[in-house]
């Protein structure tokens, strides 16, 4: 038993978060394509030709629109819990789910730690070398794809035992 609590209490989420800048450009869905300078720096995926409509609420223009779509995580360090929100409209609202679902999943202590729109992310965790402790590593990228590989190789610098937490998309959403 004590040996599971220490190893919960060093499943901190909040260590570390890092950001990957390697932009992926076949990871958008179709009809989208990678802006390599999106949230924070980092790849997002836009409307293809219609970038210019990006948010745009002005009547003249005749192309598809696109809503930003936000996601987060939050855990809960000491008792190992992660949330996970996708989709939602703003980075209050993905934060606030995300706190709920880690409550949910029993987290008493749950905070956001990692938000991102129009791409994905992913968190990773792995012991650091020779202890049991370790750190939590959240990246970002175009796709899924690249945000477990960032997330993964990220803290495969500091473990050789890493393990993908979780992986979430949130794309803009047309809204015409």
């Amino acid at each position: 038993m004590k040996s599971s609590l220490a190893f919960c209490a060093a499943f901190s989420f909040f260590a570390l978060v890092s950001l990957s800048g390697e932009v992926r450009a076949d990871s958008c869905p179709q009809g989208m394509i990678t802006n390599p300078i999106g949230a924070g720096g980092q790849p997002q995926c836009i409307p293809g030709e219609n970038h210019q409509n990006w948010g745009s609420t002005g009547s003249g223009s005749s192309g598809p629109r696109y809503a930003r779509r936000w996601g987060a995580f939050a855990s809960d360090s000491i008792a190992g819990k992660l949330g996970i929100a996708s989709g939602a409209s703003s980075k209050r609202k993905a934060e606030k789910e995300a706190l709920k679902h880690c409550q949910s999943k029993g987290g008493v202590d749950c905070k956001a730690f990692f938000a991102f729109y129009d791409q994905c992310a992913a968190v990773a965790w792995g012991p650091d070398r020779g202890s049991d402790s370790g750190e939590a590593i959240a990246a970002s990228a175009a796709g899924k794809d690249g945000a477990i590989s960032d997330a993964l190789a990220l803290c495969g610098k500091k473990s050789d035992k890493c393990k993908l937490v979780s992986a979430e998309c949130s794309y803009g959403e047309l809204t015409n």
